[in-house]
C-alpha cells in the first residue's frame, strides 16, 4: 500500500476509563501576532496616509483575530459534545448515526457552522488521524448495508488490538464485526481492509 502522508491533527482524544477527553492540539490551531509596539511607531508618523494604513490594518488584524477566537470556540463546544455523541466508539463500539443537523441542533447553531468547522479537521486517536467529518454517519444502513465508513473504522480498530503473532484473517474479521452487529461479508471485509492499506493476515504475521 502507498505510504499515508501525516497529518497533524487538530484535537487528540483520550479515553481515561469510562470518559473520553478531547484536548485542542495548540500547535495546529492558527495564531495571529500584531507587533503593537511597531504599528505605535508608525502611528506616531506625521503621514496622514501612514497612520489612516496602520489603523486599518490593526482593525482588520483586530477582526481576523475575533474569526480566529470564534473558530476556536466552536471547534471546543463541538468537540467535546462529540465525545459525548459518539463516545461509545472511542469505548470500543462502533459509530451511532449522527447528522451536521443534529449536531447544530444541539450546539445551537446553523449546520453550515459545523460544516465549516469540521473542514479538513482531524483527529488523532490510538495514532491514527481520522477526518473529523468521519463521525458524522447520517445513518448505520442504507438501503439495507452497513455504512462504509462505520465498517472501516471498527475494522480499523480490530486490526489495531489483535496478536501480532496471529493476525486476524477477513474471516474472523467478519465474525467480529458480526459479533459487533455489522453484518457484512468476507469480500466486503477484504475490499474494506484493502482501502485501508492493511494487508493480509498471512502478511501481517510478526513469528
Amino acid at each position: 500500500a502507498a505510504p499515508v502522508p501525516y497529518t497533524v491533527p487538530d484535537a487528540v482524544v483520550h479515553v481515561e476509563g469510562a470518559t473520553v477527553v478531547m484536548e485542542l492540539n495548540e500547535r495546529a490551531m492558527p495564531r495571529l501576532m500584531v507587533d503593537r509596539n511597531y504599528a505605535a511607531a508608525l502611528q506616531q508618523s506625521d503621514d496622514s496616509r501612514v497612520k489612516a494604513y496602520v489603523q486599518e490594518k490593526l482593525t482588520e488584524a483586530n477582526a481576523l483575530s475575533s474569526a480566529l477566537q470564534a473558530r476556536r470556540d466552536t471547534l471546543t463546544v463541538l468537540l467535546a459534545a462529540l465525545a459525548d455523541l459518539q463516545g461509545g466508539y472511542f469505548r470500543g463500539g462502533a459509530l451511532r448515526p449522527l447528522t451536521m443537523g443534529e449536531m447544530a441542533a444541539r450546539l445551537g447553531v446553523n449546520v453550515s457552522t459545523v460544516s465549516r468547522a469540521v473542514n479538513e479537521k482531524f483527529l488523532e486517536f490510538r495514532g491514527q488521524s481520522i477526518p473529523l467529518r468521519t463521525f458524522f454517519p447520517a445513518a448505520s444502513t442504507v438501503g439495507g448495508a452497513v455504512a462504509g465508513e462505520t465498517v472501516r473504522q471498527k475494522l480499523a480498530w480490530f486490526v489495531s488490538r489483535e496478536d501480532p503473532t496471529a493476525p486476524l484473517s477477513d474471516e474472523a474479521l467478519r465474525l467480529a464485526l458480526s459479533a459487533a452487529e455489522l453484518d457484512v461479508s468476507r469480500r466486503t471485509v477484504a475490499k474494506y481492509r484493502a482501502q485501508l492499506g492493511i494487508t493480509a493476515a498471512n502478511q501481517r504475521s510478526r513469528k
